[in-house]
Order: C-alpha cells, then structure tokens, then sequence
C-alpha cells in the first residue's frame, strides 16, 4: 500500500487503511472533491467569500498594451496577483494610474483593504509610496532577496480617496521608444495555489 498507514477513525472507533501518495497531477475530480470541501468548510465559519476576477489594462494610443492589473477580491479585500508595466513605458505614473483604478472598483465592491506579496527586487517602495505598509516578510525567498507583504486600508477617515476620474498620458510610438523589452515574472509558478507573489516590473511608476 506504499506509504500506508492505519489511523483510527476517533468517531467511529474503527480503524481505516489510509495510503498517502504524492500525486504531480491528480484528476478532476479529485481537485474538485478538495476544493468544494474546502470552500465548504470556509462558508460555514465565515460566509461566501464574493470572490470576483479585476484586471486593469493600460494601452497606448495604438491599442498596444503598455500595463496591467491582475487582482482579486474576495472577503471585502483585495489582493493584487500581479502588477506590470512595460519597461519602455515606465516612469510616467502607469503603474499609479493601474493601482488607482484597481483601488477605485475594490471600493465600488465593499472592500476596506488591498493587500500584496511581492520580492525585494521587485517594487516594495512603489506600493510603500503608494500608501501601503509592510506587515511581513520571508527573508531568503528567493535565496538572497525577501517576500515582502504590504497592505493598505482602503476605507477610513485617515485615508483620502484618490482621485479616479480617467486620465491620458502621452506615450512615444514604438519607433521612439529606447527598448521594446517586456518584463513579466509571476513567482505563481514558483509556489502553489492561494496566497501568491504580486509581479511586477522594478519600477512601475
């Protein structure tokens, strides 16, 4: 039985043969037995978490995507999955602009915070300027560098709403541009499922 063991079943009083296998890609149905179990067990202590997808894309004059968003909200918060903007298009407040929209429809949601995990050479200081503060961290993860949490309370009087009306900013064409070069990490790979890294360029502003 590979790596059996016996376990007694404390309801019951009886024994169960249990094998204990890893498994690098279990079926469907069994990821799905697992997920709804665990998400049932969450509903019964602390509701239906409204999860809902928010993506927030910048795109240039000529429909070029130059920036994004990636976020979910779930439990009246935010987390930010990831954060990038295109090398050849940063220090022109994109990635402001990104978090500001993300923010806004968060609000519109109910959610009274965001929150993010993100690597030391990534942009703790953008999201630090940004008005988030650090709450945790791994030092070592990556090996030489740290995984950084940050948070911030979107609601409360201590904290002004950002302005959110649209805003245009002038992007040079293509042929103008130094580099063309992407940047796009997502450490998601990296680590498994829930609570995973932010990515994002190293300086998105």
């Amino acid at each position: 039985m590979g790596d059996g063991d016996a376990r007694r079943d404390r309801t019951r009083g009886k024994l169960l043969a249990i094998a204990v296998e890893v498994e690098d890609v279990p079926d469907g149905a069994t990821r799905q037995l697992m997920d709804q179990g665990l998400d049932e067990y969450n509903d019964s202590k602390a509701g239906g978490d409204n999860s809902q997808d928010l993506w927030v894309i910048a795109r240039d004059s000529a429909g070029t995507v130059q920036g994004g968003v990636k976020a979910k909200t779930f439990y009246s918060w935010m987390f930010i999955d990831w954060l990038w903007v295109s090398k050849s298009a940063q220090g022109v407040g994109i990635g402001s602009l990104l978090m500001e929209k993300a923010e806004a429809v968060a609000r519109e949601r109910g959610c009274i915070g965001a929150y993010v995990d993100t690597f030391s050479f990534h942009a703790p200081d953008f999201y630090r300027s940004s008005g988030y503060e650090e709450f945790g961290r791994i030092e070592e993860l990556p090996p030489g560098h740290a995984c950084i949490w940050l948070r911030r309370h979107l609601l409360g009087s201590r904290l002004r709403k950002r302005q959110t009306r649209p805003r245009i900013l002038e992007i040079y064409p293509p042929s103008f541009w130094f580099s063309s070069h992407l940047l796009c990490h997502d450490p998601h790979q990296m680590r498994p499922k829930r609570n995973m890294a932010a990515s994002e360029a190293p300086n998105p502003q």
